[in-house]
Parts: C-alpha cells; sequence; structure tokens
C-alpha cells in the first residue's frame, strides 16, 4: 500500500513537468499560421509576428511569440495606361528561417498627355464672312503623346476661332479656321472667303397703319444687319419725322442696312396713316351738343392724335348739369359776401321770427320748392343764434357750422331728410315726410342774448345756399320725344323720372280715346314702355264720361304687351296710388284714357314727357 502510494506521487510530478504552463519544456511554434500586423506610422507602415505554441491548450502569456518585423519600401510607378503602387514587404527570422509579408498600396494613373489633334472629315472651302463655320462634317479627336490613345471629343468641348475675320482687307481672299481644345490647335486650311454682299428681304413697296400703331416690318431683313426705318414727309427724303410725331397722312419711307464691311444698301416705300375714331374724349373742343341739366352732352369721338369725327359721336354719362332750383332756401333773404361751402357758389341771410314754445319746423322758413322733377335736391345752411333740433327740442345742430342737407322724393309721394356736417357725418336724417318742408329740422333750441342771459331775441339768423337739383336717371331706353304727333318743346318742370316736357292741343271730339292723340308709335319691339302726361283745361277719364283725372296734375303712365299681343296699361298718380287702367286692348292707344270731360274750348292743351321703354328681352 506504500509502494503504491510513491507510485502516484511520481506520475503526478511528470505530468506537472510535462505542462506548458510550468515552463519545464520547450514551446513549439507554428509559424505556418502566424499574424501579421500592420501599423501606419509617419514614414510609411512597421509590421509584426504573432506565432502562437503547439502544445498550450490555453493561449496565456507567455505562450505566444511576437516578433518585429524590417520594413522595405518599392514604388512602381503609374502610367496613362496602368494604375501604379507602393509596395511594403516585412521579414522576420528565427532559428535561421525567414518569414515575409507584403502591403500594397495603388497609385491611380495618369491622365492622358493630349500633345496632337487630327481633324477628319469635310467642311466647307468657301463661305461669306461672318457666316457660321459649318462643322457638322467633322470628327475631332486629341492623341496622347505618351502612350498614343485617341480620344474624339465633343462638340460642347471644344470651339472654333475666326483667325482673321472683320478686317476690311479680307472682304476677298483666305483666311482660316482654327479648332481649338485645352491649348491645342488645329488650323484648317484652304477656306477662301466671299465678296461681302448686303440685300434687304421683306420689305413691300407700300404700308398702311392708323394713328400711334407703329407699321408692321417684322418680315423685313437683311444679310449684314438690323434694318432701321426712316420716315419722311417728302419724296426727296430732306424732311425727316421721328416715329412718335406720325399721324394720319401721307409718308415716304426708306429700310436702310450696311455697315461691318457690307456695303449700305436702301429700299424706299410709301406709308399711310389712317384716323380711327375710337376715343371717347371728355374735352370742350370735342362738344357736338352741350350739357343741360335735362341731357348729358354729345361729343364727337377723336382719334388717338387728337383730331375728332365729324360724324361718329358718343354721349358723356355723367356731364348732366346741375338744376339751380333757388338761389336760396329761404325769402326774403339777401345774397352776402361770405365764403360758399364747397359745391356751392351762392350764400344768402335772413331772419325767421321766433315765438316762443311754437313747433317751428321747416314749414315757417323752407321756401316752397316744387322737386317733382327732381330726384333729389340740396342746398347748406348755419344758423347764428338760434339753433336747429330734431323734434321740439332734442339733439340740437351747432351754431355757425354748415350743415348739408340732401331732400328726396320717394316713389310713394313722401320725403327722405339727410343732413350732414363737414366731416360727413349724419346728424338727422327722416325716412318719409309728408311734405317737402315737414322733413327738414325744427327750430326751437336756445335762443338766449348772450349779454343779458335772457330768451329775448325773436328772430332767428339763417344763412343758407343755392339749392340745386338732380335730375333722375330716365327708366328704359328713348322710344319717341314725345307722345304727341305735333308739339313743341316747352321749359316746363319735368316730372320725377324724366328728362323733358312737350307741348300739344289736340281738337276735341265726343268719346275719343288715345288713339287720336298718342302718337304713331312703334312699340312691337318693347315689352312696357312709360310716360307722364298732364291737360291744362279738359281732363282725362276712365270711359266717355267717367272718373276723370285731375287737370294741371301729372299722372304716370305704363303699358304693358301682353304675350297674345294685346295690352295692359296702368295710371298711376305723383303719390304712386293706381287711379284707373285698361287689361287685354288691341291696340296701344286704345289701352290710353279719353279725354272727353267738362270743356267748353274746342282744343284740349296736352303736355307730355319723352316715351320710354324696356325692350323684349329676345328681340
Amino acid at each position: 500500500m506504500k509502494k503504491m502510494k510513491h507510485l502516484f506521487i511520481l506520475c503526478l510530478s511528470v505530468m506537472l513537468l510535462s505542462s506548458c504552463g510550468g515552463g519545464e519544456h520547450k514551446h513549439t511554434y507554428d509559424f505556418e499560421n502566424g499574424q501579421w500586423t500592420w501599423n501606419e506610422i509617419e514614414t510609411g507602415y512597421s509590421a509584426s509576428f504573432t506565432v502562437t505554441c503547439n502544445n498550450c491548450d490555453e493561449k496565456v502569456e507567455g505562450h505566444s511569440l511576437v516578433l518585429d518585423a524590417t520594413v522595405t519600401k518599392r514604388v512602381e510607378d503609374p502610367t496613362c495606361t496602368a494604375d501604379g503602387a507602393t509596395i511594403y514587404t516585412a521579414t522576420v527570422e528565427y532559428e535561421n528561417k525567414s518569414y515575409s509579408d507584403t502591403k500594397q498600396i495603388k497609385i491611380d494613373k495618369l491622365d492622358h498627355n493630349y500633345t496632337s489633334m487630327t481633324v477628319e472629315g469635310n467642311y466647307p472651302k468657301n463661305y461669306q464672312a461672318f457666316d457660321t463655320f459649318d462643322d457638322s462634317g467633322l470628327t475631332v479627336k486629341v492623341v496622347c503623346g505618351t502612350c498614343g490613345h485617341e480620344e474624339t471629343i465633343s462638340k460642347d468641348d471644344y470651339f472654333i476661332v475666326y483667325s482673321s475675320f472683320g478686317a476690311e482687307s479680307l472682304s476677298v481672299g483666305d483666311t482660316s479656321v482654327t479648332i481649338s481644345y485645352n491649348g491645342l490647335r488645329k488650323v484648317l486650311d484652304g477656306l477662301t472667303v466671299s465678296p461681302l454682299t448686303n440685300e434687304i428681304t421683306g420689305f413691300n413697296d407700300s404700308y398702311e397703319t392708323t394713328c400711334g400703331v407703329k407699321p408692321d416690318f417684322s418680315g423685313v431683313s437683311s444679310t449684314a444687319n438690323d434694318v432701321e426705318i426712316h420716315y419722311y414727309k417728302d419724296s426727296e427724303m430732306s424732311e425727316e419725322v421721328q416715329e412718335n410725331e406720325l399721324s394720319a397722312g401721307s409718308y415716304y419711307i426708306k429700310a436702310v442696312s450696311g455697315g461691318n464691311n457690307y456695303a449700305q444698301v436702301e429700299k424706299t416705300a410709301t406709308l399711310t396713316v389712317n384716323h380711327v375714331f375710337d376715343q371717347e374724349v371728355i374735352d370742350d373742343k370735342y362738344v357736338e351738343t352741350p350739357a343741360s341739366e335735362y341731357e348729358d352732352g354729345v361729343y364727337y369721338k377723336s382719334c388717338i392724335c387728337g383730331e375728332h369725327s365729324d360724324t361718329e359721336t358718343f354721349v358723356a354719362k355723367g356731364t348732366k348739369l346741375p338744376s339751380i332750383v333757388s338761389n336760396t332756401s329761404y325769402e326774403p333773404s339777401e345774397v352776402v359776401n361770405e365764403a360758399a361751402p364747397e359745391g356751392y357758389s351762392v350764400v344768402t341771410k335772413g331772419t325767421i321770427e321766433y315765438e316762443r314754445n311754437k313747433e317751428y319746423q321747416g314749414k315757417e322758413f323752407l321756401k316752397d320748392i316744387d322737386i317733382n322733377s327732381y330726384a333729389s335736391v340740396n342746398f347748406a345752411f348755419k344758423t347764428e343764434n338760434r339753433r336747429l333740433c330734431d323734434s321740439k327740442w332734442g339733439n340740437p345742430v351747432p351754431l355757425n357750422e354748415w350743415h348739408f342737407v340732401t331732400i328726396s322724393k320717394n316713389q310713394n309721394g313722401t320725403f327722405a331728410c339727410v343732413i350732414k356736417n363737414s366731416e360727413g357725418i349724419v346728424k338727422f336724417s327722416k325716412e318719409s315726410a309728408t311734405s317737402f318742408r315737414n322733413s327738414i329740422l325744427y327750430y326751437n333750441w336756445d335762443g338766449n342774448n348772450p349779454e343779458t342771459g335772457e330768451d329775448d331775441q325773436p328772430f332767428m339768423v339763417w344763412y343758407s345756399t343755392e339749392v340745386i337739383g338732380v335730375r333722375p336717371e330716365p327708366i328704359g331706353e328713348l322710344v319717341a320725344g314725345s307722345s304727341i304727333t305735333t308739339y313743341e318743346s316747352i321749359s316746363e318742370n319735368v316730372p320725377y323720372g324724366y328728362s323733358r316736357v312737350t307741348k300739344g292741343t289736340i281738337e276735341y271730339s265726343d268719346s275719343d280715346q288715345g288713339k287720336l292723340f298718342l302718337a304713331n308709335l312703334d312699340v312691337s319691339e318693347y315689352s312696357s314702355v312709360f310716360f307722364a302726361i298732364k291737360t291744362e283745361n279738359r281732363r282725362f277719364c276712365n270711359s266717355s264720361w267717367g272718373s276723370p283725372l285731375a287737370i294741371g296734375q301729372w299722372f304716370y303712365i305704363t303699358i304693358e304687351k301682353n304675350n297674345d299681343n294685346t295690352y295692359n296699361s296702368i295710371i298711376k298718380d305723383q303719390n304712386g296710388t293706381e287711379k284707373f287702367g285698361y287689361k287685354n286692348k288691341n291696340s296701344f292707344a286704345e289701352s290710353l284714357p279719353y279725354y272727353n270731360w267738362d270743356g267748353t274750348e274746342p282744343f284740349m292743351v296736352w303736355y307730355s314727357t319723352e316715351v320710354r321703354g324696356i325692350k323684349i328681352s329676345n328681340a
């Protein structure tokens, strides 16, 4: 048993002595599978070679061998056909044996060194100076002086130099064209310059245009350069006219081309400039019919040059003159030397006697003005001591400030009033007063004497401008100047919605209807027509004797055409109240009232506005 124990210890000792970790035996290394390590350094590269022991199970410190290598460098220069390289060789020696490895760094090949150029193909031998050289038949190549490599270059990469174009001596003779690319040049010899010629094409014998419009010379050109056009008044072409000075008339024109060694050439023609009367300019020098308070002005159409037509006219909308209805809104009054507010020219002054606690409205101081002929009237006013207000005591208008009044007549016969201050701010308004004067303010506010403080001023001092009326725009287009066959225009207040009044007489006959006094109007193109009428002595009625209309009052007539070509009519007074009418009458005249009421004279005096109409939409 003791002998067996010594044997186990001996075997264990042998196992420990044969282990690499015990350092008791020599390592054997695997150089065939060693690992090279390259490191970049300032002068190039360094390298090392690492091998491990073949007998060691574990790779621990001391079981590997690291050898530093000797590194050499060799350079293979690049060419224009092949890349070059820098080659590093690492070498180690161990136990009289050498081991090596290499590392190669690529050097890109060089660009070709093009030292010559070849040009193949055909090119024109004869051409005129300033013509573009035609290189469409050429193939341009460059040749490398190092390796002889040829490369065809694109037209975008080379350019053409005309060696001596532009010199006067070369109008006939030889010249050259040089093709250039990156410093290389190839001269193409044998080219001939033809004589320099010049010709104007596309220039006609005559031209026509209108004032302010340039003639069309777009088709004119020359072989040399741009063509200049000159204008002359005379055939000798001595008196030149600038293009912007051309007006209606006949001219002589010259086309000129030349310069840059080309012979100057000229061509001549005639030019006719015509007026075109398409301008609608409102100017006193073009007046055909001056504007009035009833009608807009009529003007001759003009040309852009300033001349005007003798026949073509236009109506200048908005030129109708304002109507001076009255020089003052109050009477008695006196004109005073005071600046009128903007838009007016006359200032009058008056006084109104004041009675305490009486509700004075416009009826006590506003002049009795008839505005039946106007869409509205305008004037300005101010007071010096007593103030106007919107009721007996309320909201007074300041003293000594101009205020602007617009009074309009509504279609139902009532009146609307707006009063603004000089800044355009509305101070007072009323929509439907029963009369013209009732539409204005009250005056019953604070009449104390500034010295005594007592209400002892019996008068209100009132300033007023002239009253200006605005006539309404007529409804519909003009069908006829009057509904009376024989008539005369008169100076009569024009009823609302119309622009003029005519007067005529009609011989009286029992039971006559409109057919005896209505003008022979063709209304076949109109869906409805409008006009107003009144009489001076005999009265209209709805039948031979019934429902008479008042004498001296305007009545408004609307006649409508039915689809079956019959007619309906409506007759209204100035307040819009319907008085009577007719339905399904066979003719236009039969839809008018009778005139057969209460008269001792053989004639009826008849007043009529113009007849206005609205056309049938599909007429």
